[in-house]
């Protein structure tokens, strides 16, 4: 029997240590032992490369309305140097959901102010990253409350189309909870029929205090008519702190009153294919009835003594040119 000892190598596991609970976890190597290798049990084996370990002493330094100043210490570097840090915040209305909101460029800058939306609870983290990546978070902040202001923004996507012929729906995208800035919130919509000689005209004003809403049906309308449209927002601070976009919409439309005249063949230009001629319709939209797209041409042919009419969404159709 062969008495000679295999050659063997050890590889790195982690495992979390118990640490004091107001410092993050630090961490111990342990080994084992692993396949049989071919390199000479003399020839000098490479460190064994991890994440870092998390930053150590994360505290919350400086906090005032719109920004916090937190500072920490790196953990150890694990034989791969940090590269940078990695700061992150929760919400105290959004419990559990980490965001990343700064990144430093260097492993030694150790301080770092961040902006913060007004009218919350903030508590912050820091993470480590080296070549092999990131660490595991360092122990949370202490909270950082910030005050209330007026919103920054207003509503976007704002919209204005009819869905019936005597409505106007005014939509929008609702706005993220982190954006009210302050207790009160609600949207301003103002609306008015456009009147290029009468810019100034009279705006209708509703509040919308759900802030979780997204439209607001206006009727009774006239047919496919203009209106200036604005959305605000608002809270107990007042108006947002940059002016609405003002959009204009169309209320909805209804079948056109009117058709065209005659109406003829001039020219079968084969089996398939024939020229068509027709007067021009007023295309006003007291006639249309809503914005004009062109005119469709149905056909009809002879089977025995019926007659049959094409232009279905099954039938065949025909196309044709505005003249």
């Amino acid at each position: 029997m062969d008495t000679r000892a295999s050659p063997s190598v050890t590889s790195c596991s982690r495992t979390a240590a118990t640490t004091p609970a107001w410092r993050p976890p630090t961490s111990r190597w342990t080994t084992a032992r692993a396949a049989p290798s071919t390199r000479s049990p003399t020839s000098p084996s490479s460190p064994c490369k991890v994440p870092p370990d998390p930053p150590e002493g994360t505290y919350l330094h400086d906090c005032d309305v719109k920004t916090a100043v937190i500072m920490w210490q790196p953990g150890k570097a694990n034989d791969s140097p940090i590269r940078r840090f990695h700061i992150q915040y929760q919400a105290d209305f959004r419990p559990g959901e980490w965001q990343d909101v700064a990144s430093t460029g260097d492993a030694v800058t150790l301080e770092y102010r961040v902006n913060v939306p007004p009218w919350g609870n903030y508590t912050f983290r820091v993470l480590a990253e080296n070549d092999k990546g990131k660490s595991v978070p360092s122990e949370e902040t202490d909270v950082c409350r910030t005050v209330a202001a007026p919103p920054r923004t207003n509503p976007t996507n704002v919209k204005g189309n009819g869905t019936d012929p005597n409505n106007l729906v005014i939509s929008w995208t609702p706005m993220d909870r982190a954006e009210h800035n302050g207790p009160g919130f609600f949207y301003q919509l103002k609306y008015r029929k456009h009147d290029d000689d009468n810019p100034d005209g009279e705006w209708t004003v509703v509040n919308i205090t759900d802030p979780d809403n997204s439209s607001l049906t206006v009727e009774p309308t006239d047919t496919y008519q203009p209106y200036d449209i604005e959305v605000m927002a608002f809270n107990d601070k007042g108006p947002a702190t940059l002016p609405p976009i003002q959009m204009v919409g169309y209320s909805g439309e209804d079948k056109p009153t009117v058709v065209p005249q005659n109406f003829n063949v001039t020219a079968v230009l084969g089996p398939r294919t024939a020229e068509f001629v027709w007067d021009p319709v007023d295309g006003s939209v007291e006639n249309i009835k809503g914005a004009f797209v062109g005119y469709k041409v149905r056909e009809s042919w002879k089977r025995g003594n019926a007659v049959t009419r094409g232009g279905g969404d099954d039938e065949s159709r025909t196309s044709a040119e505005r003249r």
